[in-house]
């Protein structure tokens, strides 16, 4: 029953490192005056992305970095379409979302064949999972904590980064103050 427990928590950890990302990333927004409603887009978009061009160029770091710039595309076209074409930003996020949720699909069926996912169908490169040296051996914290992959390490690092800049840095500051008044920033 104990290691049931510990895996359900350990696959808890794992499941939630896509969500840490696009919470900090929707935190900063939040902070900054502007609700990011569109992050499932962007993480949808970015994971394909990241997977496919993981793929193409058999490097890791390469499909990571192109995951990365889908998810910028993504922000552009929300921009263009909130700040230049006048179009409300959360309409324009909601659409993004959906659209991207059935898009991401028909691109990964192109691909594959398969709408459930690309596992084994795309030969896509991943990082490695690291054990704690010393937190390992410790019975059910090591069987919890340890063994996870580097961007799940990173995310948790990440939260406790971005909560330090905007809560104890100038920049943190602007933002924050920014987003609360912004006439009183100017």
């Amino acid at each position: 029953m104990l290691d049931f427990i510990t895996s359900i928590i350990y696959a808890i950890i794992r499941i939630s490192t896509p969500i840490i990302f696009v919470a900090i990333c929707s935190t900063i927004s939040a902070q900054a005056g502007l609700m990011n409603m569109a992050g499932e887009s962007m993480m949808l978009v970015a994971s394909l992305a990241g997977v496919v061009f993981s793929a193409i160029f058999q490097n890791v770091w390469l499909g990571i970095i192109c995951g990365m710039l889908a998810a910028m595309v993504i922000v552009l076209i929300i921009c263009f379409a909130a700040f230049y074409m006048k179009v409300d930003l959360y309409l324009m996020s909601i659409s993004m979302n959906l659209a991207m949720g059935g898009g991401v699909i028909f691109v990964m069926w192109l691909l594959t064949g398969t709408k459930a996912n690309t596992a084994g169908a795309i030969p896509s490169l991943a990082l490695g999972n690291i054990d704690i040296p010393i937190l390992k051996d410790i019975p059910v914290l090591g069987e919890i904590l340890s063994g996870h992959n580097v961007i799940t390490y990173f995310a948790f690092i990440s939260a406790f980064v971005v909560w330090f800049l905007l809560f104890r840095t100038r920049l943190g500051l602007r933002i924050r103050a920014v987003g609360e008044n912004a006439d009183a920033a100017k």
